[in-house]
């Protein structure tokens, strides 16, 4: 929905100016002009990133096949992280930056190997193997997509809030 946000501006905006304008065809072409610039901000490679992301819901297959290496279609949620990526795209690496990016993939790095060893140790206690062995893709997919989600978001909030 956040990737389709500016083309939904765009139309929303260019609707309203039409309705106001009537037949005024300057006031037209400057709403044009400005969805032009909404539409403008859809690039190929957030489309292909959305796209990425959605082949997440595939994991969603393992429940119902019983496969295990299904659960592992989870880490494509990762690719929504380069929303925030691109966001930062403009944005000068300097010490600070650096600092931060540091930070945030320390942050996402500790919250993922946490939830890897949490679930090995719940994994320990689940009776029948196939069901043991599907747990835990299933964790490892979640963890590393939200490890590869957390770490550009992080930076892109790190950087928001010492602006």
């Amino acid at each position: 929905v956040l990737l389709f946000q500016p083309a939904l501006l765009a139309v929303r905006e260019l609707v309203q100016a039409l309705l106001s304008a009537g037949l005024n065809t300057q006031a037209m072409e400057e709403a044009l002009a400005r969805a032009g610039e909404y539409l403008s901000a859809i690039t190929p490679e957030g489309v292909l990133s959305m796209l990425l992301g959605m082949l997440g819901l595939l994991g969603i297959l393992g429940f119902f096949t019983g496969e295990g290496f299904l659960f592992l279609f989870f880490w494509f949620f990762g690719f929504f992280g380069f929303f925030y990526e691109g966001k930062l795209s403009n944005t000068l690496r300097d010490e600070r930056f650096i600092l931060n990016q540091q930070r945030a993939c320390s942050a996402a790095c500790q919250l993922g190997l946490s939830l890897i060893s949490l679930s090995a140790i719940f994994a320990c206690y689940i009776d029948d193997p196939l069901l043991s062995r599907s747990f835990l893709m299933a964790m490892l997919g979640l963890s590393l997509a939200a490890t590869s989600f957390l770490q550009p978001y992080l930076l892109y909030r790190y950087d928001q809030l010492e602006d």
